[in-house]
Formats: structure tokens, sequence, C-alpha cells
């Protein structure tokens, strides 16, 4: 199974602590992703092509509780409502096996 650890902030539109919880989360990949992202408040897409990796948003909310991020688990459990959330390959750490 193919997973990513995160290793720097990603960019977005949650807050900035928010977005910084993801750093040491590991997260199971649904799918690798090249096509533009969309805000996570606003819907509205990217002005750029994104790189890198879909995952379940259950898999993600889940690695956020693994690691006692509660706050930043609750802000995503209030504020989005999707099935899957994308992460830059440039923020994350492939790992195999």
């Amino acid at each position: 199974m193919k997973r990513i650890k995160i290793i720097a902030v990603p960019d977005g539109e949650a807050p900035l602590h928010v977005r910084e919880a993801w750093v040491g989360c590991v997260i199971p990949i649904a799918t690798d992703y090249n096509d533009y992202g969309l805000g996570v408040l606003t819907n509205e897409p990217t002005e750029k092509r994104i790189k890198g990796f879909v995952v379940l948003a259950s898999d993600a909310l889940n690695a956020l509780l693994e690691r006692n991020q509660t706050r930043a688990h609750t802000w995503w459990t209030q504020n989005y409502s999707s099935y899957f959330l994308g992460f830059e390959e440039k923020d994350c750490e492939l790992l195999v096996g």
C-alpha cells in the first residue's frame, strides 16, 4: 500500500494552524493527481495545475486524531464535506510498503 507522509505545511484556504497540523501525518493514497485543485472553503479552482496525491478525507482525519491534532480535526469536520483531500507532491514523502 502506498502512503504519504506530510513533510511541509500545505498551501490552501484552511487556517495556518489547521494546515500545520498535517505535518507528520501518514495517510494512505487513493490515487495520484495532476489537475487543477479546488479550494476547501470556496470550491474555486486553483490557478495552477497541482501534481500530488488524493486521499480519502476519512483517512486524513483519522491521521490527525492519531497525532492528537483534535483542534484541526474539529475544524475539518465543521468546514469540509467532501470525501477526498489532495496534497501537493512538494509537501509529501512517498512511502511504499
